[in-house]
């Protein structure tokens, strides 16, 4: 069997103008396969337009092809790496227009575990110089080999997978298709690789643009390998062990000139002539016109995810030791979740820690202050009043004071919350209080906190923002009604709130790298919303409550476990900076009702900056 029957669903995380924010630049000469090239740093590639997204929305990769290299000099070229890694279980698609060709050149679009050869390679795409073919395979330690493949090429280069043998050779298959690399692909408006991680084995899947079934369309959210037929090349788990042989894969796409594999006499001369790095890398970049990737997208998954337990939950937060005082801010935290999460960080840091909490009732307030450990004389814990957060003035005011008093903030947890189950209800300003409070007031809180979550980032402090309200119960918006004048329903007020959210938190990720911003779903939780219902449906409500329900408590500690996620607090993160999604249990929602893309994202933003203008005359 070529691959395990499953159906993934599909994260849309590099696509379009924010595609290299969750990437990470080489900056560093090809120490990794002796190639004659500079893999530049982030600034350098947008500078020289060696990385950028073209007018079509997609990514270019490219080798400077505009410099003159003098001898004993490299060429600047890139290498990228992804943030996140994936792991057993995952699928990567992976759309592009061209890929980089011509003499001395070898590109890849691959991935491997950080600690390589343990955890293994997978070369999804490889070419070099001229070739027509491009090949794929697998590079581990001793020990896995490719054995009975179910795949379509019969062309097989090698079968032992290990980097010992044959100079790390790796078991490589040839793709037969001829459209596969080069001109050719090229010229044939190129194609989608699949790459499948399973713990059956490890797959892969090409198309030419004309091949492309409907099911891998760019808009698809989930993707059924079994529909695919036998992929170019196989290799099963009879011959390697996947769990033993791989572990989470970061991807990587690279170009690098000559090396191990380019520059080899052998192969070089297969396909070109004269000596790659004098007659190429040397001298002008004329050579390099097709030295390029362009790339619509690659399309990640994540396995099913194990949902942690309350106790392990519990273990993880408790491990939060930072190294530093701390600043979290919590708006909406005088009752429900917020209360619970301020009480939990609160001992969970035994008391050291800024700890501001926001609402409406300071006796509510101080009474939840005064069950938390006893600060040192260098922190404070303090309450500080909002009366009205659907009234953007107030928010203005509270966020100046918040500015003035703490310009180094580290947590930001918005959890106030707004119960409307009658017709539109608008604010003086004109504004739906129910999209008021999720998420225009969230919205301003963020925008305004910006430089004080920015001061702390710069010092290598850890910073997380985390707005409790309805990730993946989100739905599809208006563009022309974004402030449901003509549309209102109670459904699409609360339908908009979480992918406004969506779309607002990728775009405060995208121009603030290293700052981690999340929408999350609590799920049914027992708080004092029910208060806010009407006195005829409350008995109801309280009964599924009381039989379905999660405690605040319960909740407040999975919501901090989404907050500090692999936060440990000596300034390392083990996740990075980005736009994020969970569920009530803090687990990935990946692209569960996700209804983004860049003209909503970009509509929405300028939506919100003349809504809050208006509402605060600025």
């Amino acid at each position: 069997m070529a691959s395990a029957t499953a159906t993934y669903s599909l994260v849309n995380s590099y696509q379009g103008s924010s595609f290299f924010n969750d990437w990470a630049f080489y900056g560093s000469f090809d120490n990794l396969t002796n190639g004659d090239a500079i893999f530049v740093n982030s600034s350098v590639a947008t500078s020289s337009q060696l990385a950028y997204v073209n007018s079509a929305g997609n990514a270019i990769i490219k080798v400077d092809n505009t410099s003159t290299v003098l001898f004993n000099d490299k060429r600047n070229t890139v290498r990228i790496a992804s943030n996140d890694r994936y792991s057993v279980g995952s699928v990567w698609v992976t759309d592009m227009l061209h890929v980089p060709y011509g003499c001395s050149v070898w590109p890849a679009w691959w991935s491997q575990a950080p600690a390589w050869p343990a955890g293994g390679e997978i070369d999804t795409f490889e070419g070099v110089n001229l070739v027509t073919n491009q090949q794929m395979g697998l590079h581990t330690d001793p020990g896995c080999t490719q054995v009975s493949p179910v795949q379509t090429s019969t062309l097989i280069n090698s079968t032992d997978c290990s980097y010992l043998t044959n100079s790390n050779q790796g078991c490589i298959v040839t793709n037969p298709a001829p459209t596969s690399y080069g001109a050719d692909f090229a010229s044939a408006g190129g194609g989608v690789w699949i790459t499948e991680f399973a713990e059956t084995g490890i797959s892969i899947w090409f198309f030419p643009r004309a091949s492309i079934p409907s099911s891998v369309a760019s808009t698809a959210t989930s993707i059924d390998t079994s529909t695919l037929g036998e992929p170019v090349g196989n290799w099963p788990s009879t011959g390697c062990t996947i769990d033993t042989f791989f572990a989470a894969q970061t991807l990587i796409f690279d170009i690098t000139l000559c090396g191990d594999f380019a520059g080899n006499a052998a192969i070089f001369n297969e396909t070109c002539t004269g000596v790659c790095y004098n007659d190429y890398v040397v001298g002008s970049g004329a050579n390099y016109a097709t030295a390029y990737f362009e790339i619509h997208h690659p399309k990640p998954s994540h396995p099913p995810q194990t949902m942690p337990s309350l106790s392990t939950v519990r273990v993880s937060n408790a491990s939060y030791k930072p190294t530093y005082i701390p600043t979290a801010v919590f708006v909406g935290g005088t009752s429900g979740i917020g209360a619970a999460m301020a009480s939990s960080f609160a001992h969970v840091t035994n008391g050291n820690a800024n700890i501001i909490i926001v609402g409406r009732s300071r006796s509510a307030g101080t009474s939840l202050i005064a069950t938390f450990p006893s600060p040192p004389a260098s922190a404070k814990h303090e309450f500080v009043e909002i009366q009205d957060a659907t009234d953007m003035d107030q928010v203005q005011s509270l966020t100046q004071t918040l500015v003035s008093a703490f310009p180094s903030i580290n947590f930001l947890v918005l959890s106030i919350g707004y119960l409307n189950l009658g017709g539109r209800d608008e604010t003086a300003a004109g504004i739906d209080k129910g999209l008021a409070v999720s998420y225009y007031s969230r919205w301003k809180i963020i925008k305004d906190l910006l430089p004080t979550l920015t001061a702390a980032r710069g010092t290598g402090q850890d910073v997380s923002v985390l707005s409790v309200l309805a990730a993946g119960e989100g739905a599809k918006i208006d563009l022309d009604d974004l402030g449901l004048k003509k549309t209102y329903s109670i459904g699409n007020s609360m339908g908009s709130g979480p992918t406004y959210t969506d779309l607002a938190l990728e775009k405060f990720a995208s121009t603030n790298p290293g700052i981690r911003f999340t929408q999350s779903f609590p799920g049914l939780v027992r708080t004092q919303v029910l208060r806010q219902t009407h006195w005829l449906i409350r008995p109801i409500l309280s009964l599924i409550m009381a039989i379905m329900a999660t405690s605040a408590e319960d909740s407040g500690e999975y919501q901090l476990f989404a907050l500090l996620d692999g936060i440990t607090g000596d300034g390392v993160s083990k996740t990075q900076g980005g736009a994020f999604r969970c569920g009530p249990k803090g687990d990935d929602l990946h692209g569960k009702a996700y209804f983004g893309d860049d003209e909503a994202r970009e509509k929405v933003w300028k939506h919100t900056e003349e809504t809050i203008a208006a509402a605060t005359n600025k």
